[in-house]
This record gives C-alpha cells, sequence and structure tokens, in this order.
C-alpha cells in the first residue's frame, strides 16, 4: 500500500505481480513508451488483472497522441492478486516500454 516512486521496466510480453495488501483499494499507472528511441513505433497494450480476471485493457498505445496511458483499476476488497501485464502487437523490436510511477493505495 506504500506509494513509489519507482518505474517497472518491463519489456514487450512481459508480466509484473503483486500481492496486494490488505486495506488497497485503487491501482494507478501511466503505461509509457520510452522516449529517445524514435525508430519504436510503441506498438504494445497494456493489461491489468485482478485475481486472475482482466479489468483494463488499453487501446494501443500508438493510439495515444503523448504516447503515455493513464490507467486507474479500482481493487475489490479481499483481492489477493494484482497483474501488470504489456503484450506486444506487430512489432518484434518494440520492446521499450515501462510501467511510470505505480501506486497501490
Amino acid at each position: 500500500g506504500k506509494e513509489t516512486e519507482d518505474y517497472l521496466f518491463a519489456h514487450a510480453s512481459s508480466r509484473i505481480t503483486y500481492d496486494i495488501p490488505a486495506g488497497v483499494s485503487k491501482f494507478e499507472a501511466w503505461g509509457v513508451r520510452t522516449h529517445g528511441d524514435e525508430n519504436v513505433f510503441g506498438s504494445w497494450f497494456y493489461i491489468v488483472k485482478i485475481d486472475g480476471k482482466e479489468v483494463f485493457r488499453s487501446k494501443p498505445l500508438v493510439e495515444y497522441d503523448t504516447y503515455e496511458i493513464p490507467i486507474s483499476v479500482s481493487i475489490p476488497q479481499g483481492s489477493k492478486e494484482l497483474e501488470l501485464i504489456i503484450d506486444n502487437m506487430t512489432n518484434g523490436f518494440a520492446d521499450h516500454s515501462i510501467w511510470a510511477l505505480p501506486k497501490l493505495k
């Protein structure tokens, strides 16, 4: 439940899993294409699952003008596991994406 200012670097087709502490009711983050590599097209989408159930799926990252996806998910009381997923859609070399400033609160 403690806020973090960390960036979670997650390559395309990767998963990060959190145990959800008691009392946490919200997850927030940004899905972001890493800046500085203009040859990377950003063709990913971001998924959030809670206890194996999909609760958020973005449009492809290229459909967001800023290449930043705001993500906010309510967590039902008693939930145990939060899974963060980045899946690559078209570009096998486009693996420069991150979860920015994730917060469980």
